[in-house]
């Protein structure tokens, strides 16, 4: 009898971060990663007139055939738990003008 132990791969962490303006209302970047578990935390900062109040944001992630994965918004500070299906991912940041910073964990 031979037992096959499976591969556990440490889930990492990828970072984006840019800007929301008058000009570029969302931004987004793609992630390949493993079909599984997947948490992101997104946390902006309001700017220009709005910087002492917190930027209302939103958060989609679109699958490779561009359906939507899982979508948060809210103020100042996201976080969105969800399931990766194989294949990439595209992330977007939409809403206020804000300085942002995306931090994803995800299977390699």
């Amino acid at each position: 009898v031979t037992v096959t132990e499976p591969v556990v791969t440490d889930p990492v962490t990828t970072e984006f971060s840019s800007s929301l303006n008058k000009r570029w209302h969302a931004r987004s970047f793609d992630l390949e990663a493993s079909e599984g578990p997947v948490s992101a935390v997104l946390e902006a900062v309001g700017k220009g007139r709005k910087r002492s109040r917190a930027a209302v944001v939103e958060l989609t992630v679109f699958d490779a055939d561009g359906r939507v994965v899982a979508r948060t918004a809210g103020s100042s500070m996201l976080r969105l738990d969800a399931a990766l299906p194989a294949g990439g991912s595209r992330w977007e940041v939409s809403g206020d003008p804000a300085s942002f910073s995306l931090a994803v964990t995800h299977l390699p």
